[in-house]
């Protein structure tokens, strides 16, 4: 996700987050996730150096996320993490 700089600051990505997870709550509720209940995991990957989005991610709920450097996919750098949430739990 990534918000122009003229609009960081006003709640633009937390409130896009929430939407998603919205959408994901309302699938679940209407869907096929009403019939059979089963993790839905969020998955992200973000910069180290990037203090506000890691920030952003833990207030809505993201943890950070271990893999082994061996997982690393291609093109990824040691200098990035992954998070994750488990929506079915929100």
């Amino acid at each position: 996700m990534w918000v122009r700089p003229e609009y960081r600051g006003q709640s633009v990505g937390r409130i896009l987050i929430e939407r998603a997870f919205e959408f994901v709550r309302q699938d679940e509720a209407e869907g096929e996730g009403a019939k059979k209940k089963k993790d839905r995991i969020a998955m992200l990957r973000v910069r180290n150096a990037n203090a506000s989005a890691i920030g952003l991610y833990e207030k809505t709920g993201f943890r950070r996320t271990l893999i082994d450097d061996a997982e690393l996919e291609e093109g990824q750098s040691p200098g990035q993490s992954w998070m994750s949430i488990n929506l079915s739990s929100k």
